[in-house]
C-alpha cells in the first residue's frame, strides 16, 4: 500500500507523480493539495487562489447597455459618461423610457460623442 502523499495528482492537465511533488510545484502545502482534492473533487483551481475557473466571470451585474446605438459596457458607465444619476438611469432603462427621456437620452449620447470627437481632434 502506497502512501496518500505519493499517489499521482493531475492538476489542470499537469500530471504530477505524488501530491508532494504538485505542491511543490505550485508552491502550496500538501495538505492544500488533498484537502481540496477531498473538498471539489477535482484539481482545477488549485493554487489559484481566488482567481479560479469559476472567479473568472464577468459577474451579472456588469451587462453591456446600448443606449440610442451606442454601448456602454455597464449601466455605470453610461451614467458616468452622459453625466447622469447612476439610479435614475437604471430606473429608465429597467421600466422603459418615455419619449421624453428618451429625447433627453439621445441628446446627451450626441453631446457626449461630440466631446469624444473634440478630445480626439485636439490629441
Amino acid at each position: 500500500m502506497t502512501h496518500p502523499l505519493n499517489c499521482p495528482v493531475e492538476v489542470r492537465g499537469q500530471l504530477y507523480p505524488s501530491i508532494k511533488a504538485a505542491a511543490a510545484d505550485l508552491g502550496i502545502n500538501p495538505a492544500s493539495v488533498s484537502s481540496y482534492l477531498g473538498r471539489r473533487g477535482h484539481m482545477n483551481g488549485l493554487g489559484l487562489g481566488h482567481h479560479s475557473p469559476n472567479r473568472n466571470r464577468t459577474p451579472r451585474n456588469m451587462r453591456p447597455v446600448t443606449i440610442h446605438g451606442h454601448r456602454f459596457a455597464t449601466i455605470k458607465a453610461a451614467a458616468d459618461a452622459l453625466g447622469v444619476n447612476y439610479q435614475g438611469l437604471h430606473k429608465t432603462i429597467r421600466t422603459g423610457m418615455t419619449p421624453k427621456k428618451s429625447d433627453r437620452l439621445l441628446r446627451l449620447v450626441m453631446q457626449w460623442q461630440a466631446r469624444s470627437v473634440q478630445r480626439e481632434d485636439s490629441e
